[in-house]
This record gives C-alpha cells, sequence and structure tokens, in this order.
C-alpha cells in the first residue's frame, strides 16, 4: 500500500523550494533524476475504467525501467492510499528511446489478473515527463521520501497536442506516525503557499485525451 500527500506548488517556487528542503531538520538530499513515462492503456481506456493506473517509466539516473500498477486508492485525512505494484523490468533494455515489453510474470496475482486481459490491445495513451529530486527525512522512527516533480503531461497521439505542467511536492510515508507526515505538508503549505493536490498525474494525463 502507498500511502502519500501530494501538494501543488505556485510558479517560480523552484529556490524557496530547494531552501526549505535544504534547511528542513532531519532531511537529506537523496539524488535528482530525469524520469521519463508512459502510461498505458486499450484504446477504449479499460484500465482507467477500472481505476486503474499501468506505468512504464524509466529512470534516466539508474538507466533502468520500470513498470508500476496503481489503483485509484481513497483519500483519508488528506492522504492517498492505493495499492501500488512495482518491478524493474530485468530484460529491458537501458535506454529511453525504446519503450520495453511488459513483464506480467513479475506482478503479483492480483495484478496479473488485472491487466493480463488486456495484454494484446495495451498502447502509449500519454506521457508525464520530469525531473525529480529527491530527499529522504528520518528521525526516530519517522522515515519519509521527499519528491520535487517538474515537468509536463502530454498526450501520446500525434493529433493531440494537448500538454498541462508538473509542478508538484510528494511526501510518501517509509514507517512511522502519519501524523508527522501531515505536519510536515501543512508546514509545506504554509511556507511556500503550497495546495493539496487532490488530482492524481494519472487523472490529469486521461483529463487531456476527453
Amino acid at each position: 500500500m502507498e500511502h502519500e500527500i501530494a501538494l501543488a506548488l505556485p510558479a517560480n517556487t523552484h529556490d524557496a523550494l530547494r531552501q526549505w528542503l535544504n534547511h528542513l531538520p532531519h532531511t537529506q538530499y537523496e539524488r535528482s533524476t530525469r524520469l521519463l513515462n508512459v502510461y498505458l492503456d486499450t484504446a477504449h481506456h479499460d484500465l482507467k475504467r477500472l481505476k486503474a493506473a499501468l506505468r512504464l517509466r524509466f529512470d534516466t539516473e539508474r538507466s533502468c525501467w520500470i513498470q508500476t500498477l496503481k489503483t485509484a486508492g481513497v483519500l483519508v485525512d488528506g492522504i492517498h492510499v492505493r495499492q501500488e505494484w512495482e518491478n524493474v523490468l530485468q530484460h529491458a533494455m537501458p535506454e529511453a528511446q525504446t519503450i520495453p515489453t511488459l513483464e506480467c510474470e513479475a506482478f503479483p496475482d492480483e495484478a496479473r489478473a488485472l491487466i493480463e486481459p488486456m495484454m494484446g490491445t495495451l498502447r502509449p495513451a500519454f506521457h508525464t515527463d520530469f525531473t525529480r529530486a529527491i530527499y529522504q527525512y528520518a528521525h526516530g522512527d519517522n522515515a519519509f521520501e521527499l519528491a520535487f516533480d517538474d515537468g509536463l503531461i502530454r498526450s501520446a497521439h500525434p493529433s493531440n497536442g494537448a500538454t498541462t505542467p508538473i509542478l508538484e511536492l510528494e511526501i510518501e510515508y517509509t514507517s512511522g506516525d502519519m501524523a508527522t507526515m501531515r505536519q510536515l505538508a501543512l508546514d509545506a503549505q504554509t511556507q511556500l503557499n503550497a495546495t493539496p493536490q487532490t488530482v492524481s498525474k494519472a487523472a490529469r494525463g486521461y483529463a487531456l485525451l476527453a
């Protein structure tokens, strides 16, 4: 299960955000990378109808492809809670230009049962490409990942040039007290004029196709 708080950031907040993160107690910078993502679905958007999202991601810093399946989940006290299955693709070429084939056998039975009937009809629906700066918060039993995403969502269809920006902070639970994670999010809202991002990247991608 994934537990995450997403915050939308105002434009031109890059310097303020980095200053806030670099001075946040118990927080250390980990790495930055460029994440190139393609979301797959059928022509009739059957995964969307099932409130699921299937993504292939190329992590440029690690030179690997990752497959991820997520459910829609629920919003509980400001925290997005959803099922997530993720695997590094073992047989994919370590290059961004070639979109690999899904490795369904790597998913557990529940996830595999969802996508196997669609395998022959899946195709790119939209892309979410962004840079991500990753920080780790660790204090006592509390551990959270903070990720600053800056980029663009765009349609995968040549005839549809629609785009929408990505500028947000994600705080993902690893362990500890979720009340502490909520307090971090409240601090970010106060210091950065951030607002809760209640619409996922996948949902915003599908909105471009409407």
